[in-house]
């Protein structure tokens, strides 16, 4: 679990805590108890209703289904390399920031 200023500063699985059955089921009963919090964990963990793969013998939620492809490319893979390549076109001088982090592109670098 994270929040969005964890998310951009933090990019190795060790930094966070991972789900676990036990942590979903917590979640599940607070939000099956309290269905005023229904905003909250749906926005914070992804939690909005019993699954029914939880009826499924030796079956986890936590761990055996697939990872949303969306978050993980824009939240995770696309900034780490955006990054990357910032770092490296200013590096280089191809590109260089300036007060507010503006981006300035220099054109007598770019090769056509």
């Amino acid at each position: 679990m994270a929040d969005f200023d964890e998310i951009q500063t933090k990019f190795r699985e060790e930094d966070f805590q991972l789900p676990d059955k036990e942590m979903y089921d917590y979640h599940l009963q607070q939000l099956e108890e309290n269905p005023e919090l229904y905003t909250h964990f749906s926005k914070e963990y992804g939690i909005t209703k019993r699954s029914v793969l939880l009826d499924a013998p030796y079956f986890d939620v936590t761990d055996q289904l697939p990872q949303d492809i969306m978050h993980v490319i824009l939240e995770g893979a696309l900034s780490r390399t955006l990054s990357f390549c910032d770092n490296l076109l200013c590096e280089k001088q191809y590109l260089y920031f300036e007060r507010y982090q503006c981006i300035y592109f220099k054109p007598q670098l770019w090769l056509c």
